[in-house]
C-alpha cells in the first residue's frame, strides 16, 4: 500500500504543470550561472564558474529558495484530500495512518528532488554554450555535480520537505505553508546578517544552521584558488555534523507529522461554526416569510435581508414540482435556500458566497432553476 500511494503521488505531481515550470526556472538559473557573466554567487575571482566549490555554494543557496517549490509538491500532498473532499473516501479504506503519511511524503519528496536536479543540469549545459569564455570554465565532471547534490541538496530538501509537511498537517492550509516558507527564508537571512563577520558566532552558526552554506564557507575558507577549482568538499568535521543535523531535523518533523496526523475528520473551527450558525439563522428567517399564492402555485416569494428581492415562479414551473429535470436541478444545488427563500434550492459553495444580489447572479440562478426574476 505504501508503494501504491507513493507511486500515485509521483505520477500526480509529474503531471502537475507546477513541476515543469519549476524545472524550467531552475534550469535557466543554472544555465545563467555558468553561461552568463552577469549572474554570479559571489565566488572569488579566478574560480571557475563550474568549479566544485562554486557548485556546492550554488546548491546551498538555491536549495533555500527552493522551499517555495517544495511547498507546492509536499504540502499540497497532505492538504489536497481535505480541499477536494476526497478525505472521507480515503478514511473509509483499509489504509493506515503511517502508510498514507509516508506514502504521500515519499512521492512529494521524490518529485522535489527531481525538480531541483534541473539546477545542476542547467549549470552543466551552460558550460557548452558557444559564447562562454573558455578561461572561466573548468573541466566538466559528473562527480562535481553528483557529490554536491548528494551532500548538500538531498539533506536540505529532505529537511525542508519534512518541515512543510508537518506544517501542512497541523494547519491544513496552503496559505499557512507559504507564510511559513517566507518566515523560514526571512529568518535565515536575518540570522545570517546578524552573525556577519562575528568570529565568536560564525562557527556556532555554521554548525547549527540547517542549510549548510555557513559550514561550506568555513570548510573552504582557507583553500587556494587551485583547490577551489579542483577539490571536492569533504564530508567530515563541521560539514558532516551540519548535514547530519539537517537530516535529524527532517526526521523530527516527519515524526511530528505522524504524531499529529489523524484519520478522523476534524471538528469545524469556531469561525466555521459561526458561519454555519449565521447561515442557519438566515434560512429560518426565509422559511418564515409567507409566500404570495396564486391558486395552488407560488406566484412570488420575498427574500428578507439587506439585498431584498422577489422571486416569481414561471407559469409552467410550479416551485414545488415533484419530478422532472427542474426538480433534479433543484436537488443538485443545495446551500442557498435561505438566500432565495426556496426551501429546496441549494447552490454550490462558490455561488453561495456571492450574496450581492447582482443581476448576473440572480439571472444565472433563475435560468438554471426555471424561475423568472422580476
Amino acid at each position: 500500500m505504501f508503494l501504491g500511494i507513493a507511486s500515485f503521488e509521483l505520477r500526480y505531481q509529474l503531471r502537475n504543470p507546477v513541476f515543469w515550470v519549476a524545472v524550467a526556472v531552475f534550469f535557466l538559473l543554472g544555465l545563467g550561472l555558468t553561461a552568463s557573466e552577469n549572474v554570479g554567487i559571489g565566488t572569488p575571482g579566478g574560480v571557475h564558474q563550474n568549479a566544485p566549490s562554486a557548485i556546492a555554494i550554488a546548491t546551498g543557496i538555491f536549495s533555500l529558495f527552493y522551499i517555495f517549490i517544495v511547498t507546492a509538491f509536499v504540502a499540497n500532498a497532505i492538504v489536497r484530500d481535505e480541499a477536494s473532499g476526497f478525505a472521507p473516501i480515503v478514511r473509509a479504506t483499509p489504509v493506515t495512518k503511517t502508510q498514507i503519511v509516508l506514502g504521500r511524503f515519499a512521492g512529494g519528496l521524490t518529485v522535489a528532488l527531481l525538480g531541483f536536479a534541473a539546477l545542476h543540469i542547467g549549470m552543466w549545459v551552460g558550460t557548452f554554450m558557444p559564447w562562454v569564455d573558455p578561461e572561466t570554465i573548468g573541466p566538466s565532471r559528473f562527480a562535481d555535480y553528483g557529490w554536491n547534490y548528494l551532500i548538500i541538496a538531498v539533506p536540505n530538501i529532505f529537511m525542508l520537505s519534512a518541515l512543510l509537511f508537518a506544517l501542512a498537517t497541523i494547519m491544513r492550509s496552503m496559505l499557512a505553508c507559504y507564510v511559513g516558507a517566507i518566515a523560514v527564508v526571512m529568518g535565515y537571512r536575518l540570522a545570517q546578517g546578524a552573525v556577519g563577520q562575528n568570529l565568536e558566532l560564525r562557527e556556532t552558526f555554521a554548525r547549527w544552521e540547517p542549510i549548510g552554506t555557513g559550514a561550506l564557507r568555513e570548510a573552504t575558507r582557507y583553500w587556494t584558488q587551485a583547490e577551489m577549482n579542483t577539490r571536492l568538499v569533504e564530508f567530515s568535521g563541521l560539514l558532516a555534523f551540519n548535514r547530519l543535523w539537517a537530516i535529524a531535523l527532517g526526521l523530527l518533523f516527519l515524526g511530528l507529522t505522524l504524531w499529529r496526523f489523524s484519520m478522523t475528520e476534524r471538528a469545524p473551527s469556531r469561525r466555521r461554526l459561526r458561519k454555519l450558525a449565521r447561515a442557519e439563522k438566515r434560512e429560518r428567517e426565509s422559511a418564515a416569510v409567507v409566500p404570495t399564492l396564486g391558486g395552488d402555485k407560488v406566484v412570488e416569494r420575498a427574500v428578507p435581508g439587506p439585498h431584498s428581492h422577489r422571486i416569481a415562479a414561471g407559469a409552467d414551473q410550479p416551485w414545488a414540482a415533484g419530478s422532472g429535470p427542474a426538480r433534479r436541478r433543484l436537488h443538485r444545488h443545495e446551500p442557498m435556500a435561505g438566500q432565495l427563500g426556496l426551501r429546496h434550492l441549494r447552490l454550490p459553495d462558490r455561488l453561495a458566497r456571492r450574496r450581492n444580489g447582482s443581476r448576473h447572479f440572480l439571472d444565472h440562478v433563475a435560468h438554471d432553476c426555471g424561475f423568472l426574476r422580476r
